[in-house]
């Protein structure tokens, strides 16, 4: 396990190539699932950061989507165990994450021994190195704050704005692409019901022909005793 991050490249030129390609990735998928794996694990990998975490705003909390940490390991909200509860969510306005999403404006912490918002996620597996500095960027899509990107590093005052301005980059095209998901699974959701809609119709019109087939064959039974009857 290293105990200070991964070099990163001065030159912001094949950084940029580099998120761009992350993006045109991110922008190609459909499955929250594989979204949320791809953006956290190739975000640590590629642009050489330790701990990237995704989160989404559900009401007024930030629930973990996903994290890649620098251990190699990925991890989702299945994945804590019960002793790290406390870490599946954050209440909106609370520690660094919940700030950025509060305000919709990223929170560079360059040491976060003396932020007391901070809150250490470190506890998820024992073999990560202590955090010193923190970025969260919250993913926003129509002026609207979907969740929070947090980056974490071992070493202080390890971010920059470049790293700020490629994350955000970044946060906007994953925000966009989880919205794009949810719109998606809405209108599947739309059609599941209409389909349900329409074979609960078809189902009523048949159930009615053949009661409209009965009533008339009972009605030329009754037409047809009272003939008989009259002869």
């Amino acid at each position: 396990v290293p105990d200070r991050p991964p070099t990163r490249p001065d030159d912001l030129v094949s950084r940029l190539q580099q998120a761009y390609e992350i993006g045109t990735a991110i922008t190609s998928i459909h499955d929250l699932d594989t979204l949320v794996q791809l953006s956290v694990t190739r975000i640590r990998k590629d642009l050489k950061y330790q701990n990237v975490t995704l989160f989404s705003l559900i009401g007024d909390e930030l629930v973990v989507m996903g994290m890649s940490l620098e251990t190699g390991r990925f991890m989702n909200l299945s994945d804590l165990t019960e002793t790290q509860n406390h870490l599946r969510s954050i209440k909106i306005g609370q520690h660094i994450i919940g700030h950025a999403a509060l305000t919709g404006e990223p929170v560079l912490v360059s040491d976060i021994s003396n932020d007391p918002r901070y809150k250490g996620w470190n506890q998820l597996d024992p073999l990560l190195q202590p955090m010193q500095s923190e970025l969260a960027i919250p993913l926003k899509a129509d002026g609207r704050v979907l969740g929070v990107l947090n980056i974490e590093s071992t070493m202080v005052h390890d971010f920059t704005e470049d790293d700020q301005r490629i994350l955000g980059l970044l946060t906007g095209q994953i925000a966009v692409a989880l919205e794009n998901i949810r719109l998606h699974q809405k209108s599947q959701e739309h059609i599941q019901s209409l389909d349900a809609l329409n074979k609960k119709m078809a189902s009523e019109i048949t159930d009615r022909k053949y009661a409209e087939e009965a009533l008339r064959n009972s009605e030329n039974r009754l037409r047809l005793a009272l003939e008989a009857s009259q002869m």
